[in-house]
């Protein structure tokens, strides 16, 4: 069943009706005064970190202006349910504010993760753990492909895969990304080793030592070249394959391993579900003629 994309984020779920905080409440696309007390928290908010510092500026600014831009809620048993502008809220709490104006607006559990998702990207507020793991969730929950993901949050395909492949790390590396002790360049870096422990090892190193996204590239490939040393029965690889690999990636949107021996061996191409393993499929048998 195709759907209204919201890739275009709040604007565009907003735009049909101008709002003025003096109209009545009541109608949709208007402004409402809601109690607190009466709002929950988004359960599909893909936001788990918020930075003290941040949120301790923007209670200072809402105790002395309050809260200029209104939150988006949607009705929930006996009250509201966040869908975007869940810091507004806590910094009203905080505030000692009784009520916040509030946009209410009817939409489904798909539409709130995705909003909520939509905002957060705008602002720049994920980190990247936060972001995979909202993808995964758009993914899993409610059967997008990596493409159909990538349009409604306005980012390229390629994209979407390179941060779902975070979720492939160690628990303990992805708390370092989730806490912004290692940048998505790090990650990225990391992703490159492909022993868990070794990719650890690794990642405490980058920090103990503040290394730059460039410096842990150096790391992570002297670390690769010594596995090869220590194995050399597997030889060093053909650097036109590796050039091969990287344009089946970007073609195909995905993570492409060529395994070469004398002329012989096997190209392996990951997915990370059903209907990307189906995507694939469609654009493998688009390019071959029978």
């Amino acid at each position: 069943m195709s759907r209204k994309v919201l890739g275009k984020g709040l604007s565009a779920l907003l735009r049909d009706k101008e709002v003025s905080a003096a109209e009545p409440a009541g109608g949709g696309g208007r402004v409402r005064t809601i109690p607190l007390h009466r709002i929950t928290p988004n359960r599909h908010q893909p936001r788990k970190d918020f930075d003290p510092a941040g949120m301790e500026d923007l209670v200072r600014s809402v105790k002395g202006r309050g809260v200029l831009q209104p939150i988006l809620v949607r009705e929930s048993q006996g009250g509201f349910e966040l869908i975007a502008g869940e810091r507004r809220w806590r910094a009203a709490q905080q505030a000692g504010i009784s009520n916040i104006p509030a946009m209410v607006r009817k939409v489904s559990d798909q539409d709130s993760l995705e909003l909520a998702l939509i905002e957060n990207i705008q602002r720049e507020n994920l980190n990247a753990m936060e972001s995979a793991e909202a993808y995964d969730r758009l993914i899993k929950e409610f059967g997008l492909t990596q493409e159909e993901t990538a349009a409604k949050v306005g980012k390229n395909r390629s994209s979407v895969a390179n941060i779902l492949r975070l979720l492939t790390l160690p628990e303990e590396v992805q708390g370092y990304i989730r806490k912004e002790k290692l940048s998505t360049g790090h990650a990225k870096a990391l992703l490159s080793l492909t022993n868990g422990p070794q990719q650890v090892a690794a990642a405490r190193e980058m920090i103990q030592k503040g290394l730059s996204v460039r410096e842990a590239e150096k790391l992570v490939g002297a670390l690769s070249a010594g596995r090869k040393r220590a194995r050399p029965a597997k030889g060093v690889r053909d650097i036109h394959l590796v050039a091969v690999e990287e344009e089946l990636k970007k073609s195909l949107g995905t993570k492409v391993r060529l395994r070469d021996r004398q002329g012989k061996g096997k190209i392996e191409i990951e997915y990370y579900s059903q209907k990307e393993r189906e995507r694939l499929i469609g654009m493998l048998r688009g390019s071959v003629q029978f």
